[in-house]
């Protein structure tokens, strides 16, 4: 028998929940995995540190799914800062249909500002639109629109940046690096 490699494992929409994605998480820290799906399985904040250490122990995954899952705001801080760091192998991140929020959206900008890895960014449908000019604004409103600014100034690496359906009425008014594509529909 010839020896064999998993490369790729998806395991999305089993519903394995915070628990269950403890558990994979810390295996994927230590496997050869290349890719990894964890889409539509119930993930919240809870799951957000096994998912950053996972991604800072490993020294192959390159893509990662978790999209269609409940990451808040607390799993995108915490995501941005492990992206920051730039001790990881990640290049593909699909973040879509979670719950990320502005705050999250800002906090995790703000690590992509140092990074020099990861190159696809999906962010699609994850409520990221700040109230508009007129209406009521909270503290820190805008917060998101800065940080994506600044992201996009600094970022070198990051070629391709999804942000659809967040109702983002600026698109044309963002920086554009040479080299990165923007997706933007709503």
């Amino acid at each position: 028998h010839a020896d064999l490699t998993v490369v790729s494992l998806h395991l999305g929409d089993t519903r394995i929940g915070h628990e269950g994605a403890r558990g994979g998480c810390a295996a994927l820290a230590d496997s050869p995995l290349c890719e990894r799906s964890l889409r539509g399985n119930g993930l919240d904040a809870r799951a957000a540190e096994p998912l950053c250490d996972a991604i800072r122990r490993s020294t192959s995954l390159a893509k990662l799914d978790v999209s269609y899952n409940r990451l808040s705001t607390r799993a995108a801080k915490l995501l941005g800062e492990v992206l920051g760091e730039n001790a990881h192998t990640l290049l593909n991140l699909d973040l879509s249909w979670n719950t990320l929020r502005p705050a999250g959206g800002a906090a995790l900008m703000m690590g992509l500002c140092a990074n020099t890895c990861l190159s696809h960014l999906s962010l699609n449908w994850n409520g990221l639109q700040e109230p508009a000019a007129g209406a009521p604004q909270p503290e820190n409103a805008g917060r998101f629109r800065r940080a994506l600014s600044s992201m996009l100034e600094l970022n070198r690496a990051l070629t391709k940046l999804e942000i659809s359906h967040n109702r983002i009425d600026y698109p044309d008014t963002l920086p554009r690096p040479s080299g990165m594509k923007l997706v933007c529909v709503d």
